[in-house]
């Protein structure tokens, strides 16, 4: 599996892993906030109470989701077409002005 991952061009791997993060964090955010906002709704007494709160705001962690991993996937693409290899063997990305 990595050899495939690795196999892959920058241009494809960058975004991809770009928007893992961004779910990853969301995901762990999303919890948190819903967590807060059922204990202040009452609705944490038990496991199932908390997970019908958390099912009937579904729709919420699925914008908290999409908005951020689209957001960085887009700037991962944008650093793997701006990244250019440095004689002594690494790399860098140059960030083009703002207006281009």
């Amino acid at each position: 599996m990595w050899v495939w991952w690795q196999s892959l061009p920058s241009q494809v791997r960058s975004p991809i892993k770009s928007a893992l993060v961004a779910i990853g964090i969301s995901l762990q955010t999303a919890f948190l906030v819903l967590t807060g906002a059922a204990a202040q709704a009452g609705q944490i007494g038990d496991p199932l109470t908390l997970l019908h709160y958390f099912s009937a705001h579904w729709w919420g962690v699925a914008v908290g989701l999409v908005l951020p991993a689209a957001y960085r996937a887009r700037q991962g693409r944008v650093a793997a077409e701006n990244t250019v290899n440095l004689p002594n063997g690494g790399s860098a990305v140059l960030i083009p002005p703002k207006g281009q």
